[in-house]
């Protein structure tokens, strides 16, 4: 089973599922694409990315978790209306990490590497692709699902970095691999060193939606009484309930 580290706005739209949760302005949702071009390569796949969201927390012991994430679905649109959450909606996602700085960082950034340790000199990055994501079922299990399909990982066992190129575009960001060595799971067991290895190709122009406020600042949500009517989001809400 995948436990997915994507999107902590998709915890966000779990909780406002089960509370029912809304914003102050209800007639506001995820907007147009923010992507003028965003894809992933590997093994002669091609997925392509319409979203790009922004995440920025601090941990506890004042590290910062800095994360982009890409998606083929518009996740806002499913945080501002919950309702249109159903059964065969599938997504994919791409996740980039970066450590070492309290910022997207620019210029050519390496991998993080097993052999470099947990606190290496400089910035790093680790990436992340999920194929065929089942929205429900992420959402009723938490954060977790069955799957088999494609998962891949930039290796972290191999010798050599990985690099990522960043630089500003406009008002918003480049961001190209020069480099990039994968680790390929098919079989929804996880990736460790033995998995098989291959290469691919990530590229990304346009800006990034800040999502940070959404994922730390639940208490501002207003609350309403929502009559569901229909058996099937009857049933929906409370299997996310159960779930908790």
């Amino acid at each position: 089973m995948k436990k997915y580290r994507i999107f902590p706005v998709l915890m966000c739209l779990w909780a406002t599922c089960c509370f029912t949760a809304c914003s102050d302005d209800d007639d506001e949702d995820g907007g147009a694409s923010n992507v003028e071009t965003c894809y992933f390569e590997s093994q002669g796949e091609r997925i392509d990315f319409k979203y790009a969201y922004y995440y920025h927390d601090v941990y506890d012991d004042g590290d910062d978790d800095i994360s982009v994430e890409f998606s083929s679905i518009d996740i806002l649109d499913y945080h501002y209306h919950p309702e249109k959450v159903k059964p065969g909606i599938y997504f994919s996602t791409a996740t980039i990490d970066f450590s070492g700085t309290n910022q997207i960082p620019l210029g050519e950034i390496k991998s993080s590497l097993n052999s470099e340790g947990d606190y290496p000199d400089g910035v790093r990055f680790s990436m992340e692709v999920d194929t065929k994501v089942d929205l429900y079922e992420l959402l009723m299990n938490g954060g977790e699902t069955e799957s088999d399909a494609p998962w891949y990982s930039d290796d972290y066992y191999n010798e050599k970095h990985s690099i990522l190129s960043v630089s500003k575009a406009g008002n918003g960001y480049k961001m190209e691999t020069k480099e990039l060595y994968l680790l390929y799971d098919a079989t929804g067991e996880g990736i460790g060193y033995d998995n098989p290895k291959c290469t691919g190709k990530f590229c990304f122009v346009g800006s990034l939606k800040d999502v940070s406020d959404l994922t730390l600042d639940w208490g501002a949500a207003s609350v309403r009484a929502v009559q569901v009517t229909d058996p099937a989001q009857i049933a929906f809400l409370k299997r996310l309930r159960r779930s908790k």
